[in-house]
């Protein structure tokens, strides 16, 4: 999306018209990317806690995107690269911070 609004100057004078079929194509990428996000997390949330537990992080989480989605208008209205740089470094934060998730072996399991 950066990449696209850059090239393109969407928020400039002169918006260039030819790359119209960019836009299409990667808001279709990110959807299919967000909906295998919240797929992996269902299935994933059991694999990293216990069952008593699994529930309360899945509503604790959905809560939490609740209240962050409260701010999206407010943002999404920001006529510059904003929302597009907001977006991109809640994305990385997100991606940093799966690297410090771990489940138990399969050997410990057992025991």
């Amino acid at each position: 999306m950066f990449y696209y609004e850059y090239k393109s100057n969407f928020y400039g004078d002169n918006p260039i018209k030819e790359p119209v079929w960019i836009f299409p194509v990667i808001f279709l990428c990110t959807k299919l990317g967000i909906s295998m996000a919240y797929n992996i997390n269902y299935i994933a949330t059991f694999d990293l806690f216990p069952s008593v537990f699994a529930v309360s992080v899945l509503g604790v989480g959905d809560f939490l995107g609740s209240l962050v989605t409260i701010g999206a208008p407010e943002v999404a209205e920001l006529q510059s690269l904003t929302p597009v740089l907001i977006v991109t470094a809640l994305s990385g934060i997100a991606l940093i911070a799966t690297c410090f998730l771990q489940t138990k072996s399969k050997e410990k399991q057992d025991v």
